[in-house]
């Protein structure tokens, strides 16, 4: 068992300079006590109910001898495992004890708040995500959980489902938000090296091109609002700030409220950095507040322009200046033929200076780069096109008009920007589930939107590891990265959370 991030940091051993966290290690007297408590609170009870219910001898000895291999495992896995490592555990915990506040009673508390988190953590990358489930994987690993985990109470007492519930509802949104962007944000993979589904783009080296973010948002599909009659009505909107280039999400919030999408990024934008980067979203949010604070942080927009947000009257106008100066466009073609259809896409940029008319309505300012994008879908059935459809969006852009350089990044971001979609899709596939969660408190939905974002992100980062340590052309799927994991022990899993969390890693 390799633990090659196992190697104490300064950030770890700065923060693990208190006496109380350095012990937190457990001594082998303590852990041959927790092995003895699992016999006989876990292992003699199992053995005793199947003596009761009359089971075959000889499947009784086979239990018996499968929970001995476990705890020589076991065993085995606390001789290898150095006092660095402990002291790794509790820096990871003293952080999350000072970022995220634990209101309850202290006299009055069984489990304390960031051993739980952990525990939580733990159990969401390996897809335990509702309170029945992760008390379900504290059983199964109790003993694990035990010595990675500081603070969890002996044998026999295990969390109810009500504890983990109240702990999703107790932890402040706006604290775990904060705790993501702080460690989870951050690409852990070679950019340069990255697997994607757009290899062309990647075939020369990267010249300058700057990352593309997307906000969008995200109904909690089963949530409601409380003391709301109407169910169609959601509980929590998650609004997530997503880097397209890097495939990971940079910062997300929760609204409980429709339609509040541009003050939910006007809100992330003031925790985190888009500075030097390319913002996008869909026309519903193409707001002027939205254009002049990515203007304001020094980054660059490209926003579709639709009949909404006080955008009508350029939106018409963008349109002919297209229909007049077609011949003078910069223009990128691409051409993909797959199952009976042929795909056209046409990306075509102008300056704005010199067509744009002043006296035109326009809310945004440093308009810079005119956009047209036209895809063209061509069915084909014995060589015949049978059914034919074009879409033609306008954008427009703050991108200073630099010619070819300009139309690669426009070029670039534009495919880069459904990678935000393809985020949303996996949230919401049967892989995480997030949109059956049933939960009207504000807390309890953005707190478990929160921990799926944790799991996404690593998710990624294994999934690219295991993509380029086997050749592969494109990404494994998600599903693959999340079977992987699932075959690891608690403690090699435990590796990738703190390589997060330590963020010298």
């Amino acid at each position: 068992m390799a633990l090659k991030y196992f190697k104490p940091s300064k950030m770890l051993l700065e923060l693990a300079k208190a006496k109380d966290d350095c012990n937190c290690f457990i001594s082998k007297n303590q852990y041959e006590h927790i092995i003895d408590s699992y016999r006989e609170h876990i292992v003699e009870k199992k053995l005793q109910k199947m003596r009761d219910n009359n089971e075959s001898p000889l499947l009784i000895l086979n239990q018996e001898l499968e929970f001995q291999i476990q705890i020589n495992k076991h065993i085995a896995l606390y001789e290898v495992m150095q006092e660095s490592l402990g002291i790794q555990i509790a820096s990871c915990m003293k952080y999350i004890r000072e970022k995220i506040t634990d209101t309850r009673d202290k006299n009055r508390i069984t489990y304390p708040l960031d051993s739980l988190i952990i525990v939580m953590m733990l159990a969401n990358l390996y897809g335990y995500d509702d309170a029945n489930s992760i008390v379900q994987f504290y059983k199964d690993n109790i003993i694990e959980l035990l010595l990675l985990v500081p603070g969890l109470p002996p044998l026999p007492t295990i969390p109810s489902t009500s504890t983990i519930n109240t702990v999703f509802q107790l932890i402040d949104k706006d604290d775990l938000e904060i705790f993501f962007i702080k460690y989870f944000s951050a690409i852990k993979c070679d950019v340069e090296k990255l697997v994607t589904y757009d290899d062309v783009k990647y075939k020369h080296p990267l010249e300058g091109l700057l990352d593309t973010l997307a906000f969008d948002g995200q109904e909690s599909g089963a949530s409601w609002l409380r003391d709301v009659a109407n169910r169609r009505i959601k509980g929590g909107i998650i609004v997530t700030l997503f880097n397209c280039t890097t495939r990971l999400a940079e910062a997300y919030t929760t609204t409980d409220k429709k339609n509040h999408e541009v003050a939910a990024f006007l809100h992330l934008v003031a925790n985190t950095s888009i500075e030097n980067t390319v913002v996008m979203c869909d026309a519903l949010n193409t707001a002027k507040e939205v254009t002049d604070c990515i203007t304001a942080h020094n980054a660059y927009y490209i926003m579709p322009v639709k009949n909404c947000r006080g955008n009508k009257e350029f939106r018409s106008h963008e349109e002919a200046i297209f229909n007049r100066q077609h011949a003078n466009t910069l223009k990128y073609e691409e051409v993909n033929k797959d199952h009976g259809r042929i795909e056209t896409t046409l990306i075509e940029i102008l300056p704005a200076e010199p067509y744009v008319d002043k006296r035109i309505k326009n809310v945004h300012s440093n308009v810079n780069t005119l956009v047209k994008y036209t895809k063209k879908v061509q069915k084909i059935i014995n060589g015949s096109i049978v059914k034919s459809c074009t879409n033609v969006r306008y954008y427009i852009s703050s991108l200073p008009y630099m010619e070819h350089f300009t139309l690669r990044q426009v070029v670039a971001s534009i495919k880069d920007y459904w990678f935000i979609e393809q985020h949303h899709n996996v949230l919401d596939s049967p892989l995480i589930n997030q949109d059956q969660l049933q939960a009207s408190n504000i807390n309890t939905i953005s707190n478990h939107a929160g921990f799926n974002k944790i799991r996404h992100s690593i998710l990624t980062c294994i999934r690219q590891e295991l993509t380029q340590k086997n050749g592969g052309k494109i990404p494994i799927s998600f599903k693959e990265a999340q079977q992987y994991i699932n075959k690891l022990p608690v403690i090699c899993v435990f590796e990738y959370l703190f390589k997060y969390l330590d963020d010298i890693a």
